[in-house]
C-alpha cells in the first residue's frame, strides 16, 4: 500500500519529499513577536497520512521506547504539544523508516534499538493486514459467499442522484466548491508502471464544470459492453486527478477508438461483462482541448 502510494522509491531523494507528498510537512503562523498555531499543511494525499497515522496509534499503545517518543512533548514546559499533534509527529516518524525501509530493505539510522525496529515490523505487517481487509469489505470479495472482486448485480445501484447545487462527489455546494478547487492533473500510464502528466488544469471555471458533468453523468444507469468485443488491450487509460485544500479526487476513464468511458474495467457482471458509461463530448472537450490548460 505504502509503494502504491508513493511510487518507485528510488524516484525520491530523502524521506522529506515523502512528508510533502502526504501534506505532513508543517505549516509556520509567526510573524514578528507573534507565535501563531503550527499545522500540518495537508496538502498532500490523504491516504498516505491515514497510512503513516494508524500505525502510530498502535506504536505508542504496543511499544513503551516508542510511547516515550510520544509523551515527551506533550509534557514538555514550553509549548507543549496536544496528544493528536505528538500522534502526528510519530506519524512523521514511521512514515521516514517505512521510506528507509522500501528504498534499502533495512534500517541503519543510529538511535534506533531492536525494540523500535521490531515494532516498525509489526506495524508494518498490521498495515497490510488491515490494508486486505478493507479491500475485502470494499469490493466485496468473500470466498465463503463466492463473491468475486467486483460484481455488480443491479447496474441501476450505480447511480447517484445529481443535485444542479450540490456536488454528489465533494458533498459541497458548487458556489463554494469552486473557489476551494487547485488544479487537475491528467496521466496515463504506460507499461502499466509509469504515470505521466498530459494536462494540468487550473482554470476554476473549467474544474467546476468538469466536476458538475462527472456529477451528471454518475447519475445515469451505467452499461455493459462485453469484453470480447471490447478488448482491454485496445483501451487507453487514464486519471484525473482534482485537488482541492487538503483533498483529491481521481475519475478513471478509458479511450477505445475516438470513444471515451468513465469507470473501472474491475467491475463486472456477472456475466463477466464490463461496467460503464460512455463520456458525453461535452465533457471530454473540457478536459482534453488545449484552450482548458490553464
Amino acid at each position: 500500500m505504502f509503494l502504491a502510494e508513493i511510487g518507485d522509491p528510488t524516484n525520491y531523494h530523502n524521506w522529506c519529499e515523502i512528508q510533502k507528498l502526504a501534506g505532513l510537512n508543517i505549516r509556520e503562523n509567526d510573524s514578528g513577536k507573534h507565535h501563531g498555531k503550527r499545522t500540518i499543511t495537508k496538502r498532500g494525499r490523504a491516504s498516505l497520512r491515514s497510512l503513516a497515522y494508524q500505525p502510530a496509534l498502535m506504536a505508542v499503545i504496543h511499544n513503551q521506547e516508542l510511547k516515550d517518543i510520544y509523551t515527551q512533548p506533550i509534557e514538555h514546559p514550553n509549548r507543549p504539544l496536544c496528544k493528536k499533534q505528538a500522534l502526528v509527529a510519530i506519524s512523521v516518524r514511521v512514515l521516514r523508516i517505512m521510506f528507509v525501509l522500501a528504498k534499502t530493505g533495512v534500517i541503519k539510522k543510529e538511535g534506533i534499538s531492536s525494540m523500535v525496529r521490531k515494532a516498525i515490523y509489526i506495524t508494518i505487517a498490521l498495515i497490510i493486514a488491515s490494508t486486505m481487509l478493507f479491500y475485502l469489505s470494499q469490493f466485496r470479495f468473500n470466498m465463503i459467499w463466492g463473491k468475486p472482486v467486483g460484481i455488480v448485480e443491479d447496474l441501476k445501484s450505480m447511480v447517484v442522484k445529481y443535485d444542479p447545487n450540490v456536488s454528489s462527489t465533494f458533498k459541497k455546494p458548487y458556489n463554494k466548491l469552486k473557489n476551494e478547487l487547485l488544479y487537475a492533473r491528467l496521466t496515463n500510464t504506460v507499461e502499466g508502471q509509469t504515470e505521466h502528466t498530459i494536462i494540468i488544469i487550473r482554470n476554476k471555471d473549467c474544474l467546476i464544470n468538469i466536476v458538475r458533468e462527472f456529477d451528471k453523468l454518475k447519475s445515469t444507469v451505467p452499461q455493459e459492453y462485453n469484453p470480447a468485443e471490447y478488448k482491454l488491450s485496445d483501451f487507453k487509460f487514464y486519471n484525473l486527478t482534482i485537488w482541492r485544500e487538503g483533498k483529491s479526487v481521481t475519475y478513471v476513464f478509458g479511450q477505445n477508438d475516438s470513444d471515451y468511458y468513465e469507470g473501472s474495467t474491475a467491475w463486472r457482471t456477472k456475466n463477466g461483462n464490463m461496467v460503464l458509461r460512455k463520456m458525453p463530448e461535452k465533457l471530454i472537450r473540457l478536459i482534453m482541448e488545449p484552450s482548458t490548460k490553464k
